[in-house]
């Protein structure tokens, strides 16, 4: 490392930052920080108008493995900046630190001079496109800086108790909402303000999961308030969480590829020829890694006396798999490992034990 054409060694800046840092401990242990001040503050901050209490925390939609909806909310960068202006006796810091080509990794920290207490965090973001050709440079720079916030978000609230954010949380997220008085007025100035970044009123109640604007109440104006915001802050895109329908006729859409096992002549009832109304169609996503082998392990598994017919050691095979069920579905939910190892686990002789 050089400075001013002078070569600074290693150990040298090392010492410099230690004592630095020490200095700043130092100080945060004869000033320590005032609680009541900083709620205070805080919340002054997070509720001075609707626009920085829009801004202060976010929802995201995400469907889960059994395909049931969820809504992912929490406070936002915003209001993580908010926090860490008004804790006191804090550093925070992120930075890019990596790109492998397709994926970038930012990194953050946060500092609690006072408890000295650190947090370091990681994030990547892919930068890539489902033909897995890179984007360009201005978007590859903006996952970047996406990336940065949501690793500075992460730091801060895990060096920041939450015990002491949510309730500047909760208020925030009040004042952006509103109440009854305000409620049309607010709807429609949020459907104004995602009709000018391209959704429909359509697409919005599709996403409230509501059959009119008319029936978009608090909550649901919670959850795009807070889809908004995401999008503004680079955690989702308008085509993630408004995803066009695929208006492609049924036949005219690609088949998975994935050979179907056929079943070897000469096999008794335990043979690989899957029970009449399965088959291993789905249990592999766009039919990666089968092959016929491993087809037909999945059909003598889905073959088996204990799939074919309700039992207790299905049920516990089922727990033990965290499935919700144990129906002949659930096996649907099992990747080639799990299917393999729930093959070793049953009886070796078939018999089958009445539910």
């Amino acid at each position: 490392m050089t400075e001013n054409g002078v070569e600074i060694m290693p150990a040298v800046v090392q010492r410099v930052d230690r004592a630095e840092i020490d200095v700043q401990i130092e100080t945060a242990k004869r000033y320590p920080r005032d609680l009541k001040s900083f709620k205070r503050r805080a919340t002054e901050m997070a509720t001075m108008d609707q626009e920085t209490a829009e801004s202060c925390f976010y929802v995201l939609k995400r469907t889960d493995k059994y395909g049931q909806i969820k809504y992912i909310e929490g406070p936002s960068v915003r209001l993580a900046e908010i926090v860490v202006s008004t804790w006191g006796n804090i550093r925070a810091a992120c930075r890019f630190v990596g790109d492998d080509g397709k994926s970038v990794t930012c990194q953050a920290t946060c500092h609690d001079l006072e408890s000295n207490v650190a947090i370091c965090v990681e994030v990547q973001r892919s930068v890539t496109g489902k033909n897995k050709k890179r984007f360009s440079q201005d978007v590859v720079t903006l996952t970047v800086n996406s990336a940065n916030s949501v690793a500075l978000r992460n730091a801060v609230f895990k060096a920041v108790p939450m015990a002491f954010v949510k309730e500047i949380y909760a208020m925030a997220r009040a004042v952006a909402v509103g109440d009854t008085k305000t409620l049309d007025q607010r709807r429609t100035k949020c459907l104004e303000t995602f009709a000018k970044i391209g959704v429909t009123a359509q697409q919005v109640c599709e996403f409230a999961e509501v059959a009119s604007v008319d029936a978009i109440g608090l909550d649901e104006l919670a959850k795009l308030i807070g889809l908004f915001t995401a999008i503004k802050n680079g955690d989702t895109t308008v085509e993630e969480a408004f995803p066009k329908p695929d208006l492609t006729p049924p036949a005219a859409r690609p088949k998975q590829p994935g050979p179907q096992p056929e079943a070897p002549q000469d096999q008794p009832a335990s043979s690989t020829e899957p029970p009449a109304g399965q088959s291993t169609d789905g249990l592999f996503p766009g039919g990666e890694g089968v092959d016929e082998d491993k087809a037909a392990e999945i059909a003598a598994i889905l073959a088996h006396p204990m799939v074919k017919k309700p039992s207790e050691e299905r049920r516990q095979l089922a727990d033990r798999y965290q499935l919700k069920g144990w129906t002949p579905d659930w096996l649907a939910e099992l990747g080639l490992p799990d299917l393999l190892n729930l093959k070793s686990e049953l009886p070796s002789g078939g018999k089958e034990v009445s539910a």
